[in-house]
């Protein structure tokens, strides 16, 4: 979707892409409303409904008294802010200014990092699962997302088929939050 806004940017103004985006989104909001069901067919009865209630709002407040929880929401939050910042408001104007590079091909580049976030995200709750220390994981993927990070930083690579890749592979080990 990146690389479709990047070609609109070109041949029209940003005023006219928001709007192209607004109308899209229209057309999928109203088809999920019309598509997607979430009610379940039968009714529950009151008394099961309080209950369920219930046992939410137990099972809530003993999240949220968690010590780790919050420890590991803050590192998910930190990580996660790495793939937003860095694509959504440094990369592409990085690249265009680095690689010498068209908008749609410096957009193309940046959306290999969501590429491999999508596809990291499956690998690692995966792998997240089958370890027994998922301190020393959290602690290894962040230090070869800062690792790459650095690279396509200071050791900026003039192919774009290599920063693809780097992309891609900073995506997938991002994707542990």
């Amino acid at each position: 979707s990146d690389v479709y806004l990047a070609n609109v940017l070109q041949h029209t103004s940003w005023r006219n892409a928001m709007y192209i985006a607004a109308i899209i989104s229209t057309i999928i909001g109203i088809l999920c409303y019309y598509i997607i069901h979430d009610k379940p067919k039968h009714k529950q009865e009151n008394s099961v409904k309080k209950s369920l209630i219930k046992q939410f709002n137990r099972d809530l407040w003993e999240i949220m008294k968690n010590f780790n929880v919050w420890l590991i929401g803050i590192y998910g939050a930190i990580e996660f802010s790495l793939v937003i910042v860095f694509t959504a408001i440094w990369i592409i104007p990085y690249l265009l200014l680095i690689q010498k590079t068209t908008l749609p091909k410096a957009t193309f580049e940046s959306s290999f990092l969501f590429l491999g976030v999508a596809i990291g995200s499956v690998f690692m709750g995966w792998i997240y699962n089958h370890l027994k220390s998922h301190k020393h994981f959290l602690s290894m993927t962040a230090l070869v997302s800062a690792l790459l990070t650095s690279w396509i930083i200071y050791l900026t690579p003039s192919s774009i088929l290599f920063t693809g890749l780097l992309f891609l592979c900073l995506g997938f080990i991002s994707s542990s939050y």
